[in-house]
């Protein structure tokens, strides 16, 4: 007899991920399968501890990343830290290192500023910690989960407090 496992969205059978959609034909037929006993769907084997931690540490980084590039407020104005804003700030942040007198048009989330150099020192450094401050969250929440001791306390571990706002 064939076995299937399932989550929300999927079944698994050797190494295929079928759809749980009822337009898909292999879906359709796994469930007229199961119908027939000619398979049935069992559950999932409990991941390792292992797997639960790099699962959970994956869902970590993708948190890290959504708060890294989610934007802050510097002064009252709101500063994109997507990773392109991000480039363009250190690129801003180089020229009036360079050129201290220089004043650059800058559009911001807010619409068309001009910036000296004092401004866009404070941005960058405020955009440089803000990103640091959420490697440190991750890196601690890590620790965290690197330090659970099964996996069901791996797979559930909140990560989500402790960020910068």
């Amino acid at each position: 007899m064939q076995t299937y496992t399932e989550n929300e969205k999927f079944l698994f059978f050797d190494g295929m991920s079928i759809p749980k959609d009822a337009a898909n034909a292999d879906y359709q037929r796994a469930l007229a399968m199961v119908a027939a006993n000619e398979a049935e769907i069992v559950e999932p084997p409990a991941p390792s501890l292992a797997d639960a931690k790099a699962a959970r540490k994956a869902d970590l980084a993708a948190y890290r990343y959504a708060r890294e590039t989610g934007g802050i407020t510097v002064g009252g104005a709101e500063i994109r830290t997507d990773l392109e804003s991000q480039a363009k700030i250190v690129g801003a942040h180089a020229l009036v290192t360079a050129a201290p007198e220089k004043v650059i048009d800058w559009k911001g989330a807010d619409g068309w500023v001009q910036l000296n150099a004092s401004a866009v020192t404070a941005i960058a450094l405020a955009v440089g910690t803000h990103i640091q401050a959420c490697y440190s969250a991750e890196k601690t929440h890590a620790e965290a989960i690197d330090a659970c001791a099964t996996a069901a306390a791996a797979g559930t571990y909140d990560f989500t407090g402790g960020w910068p706002s």
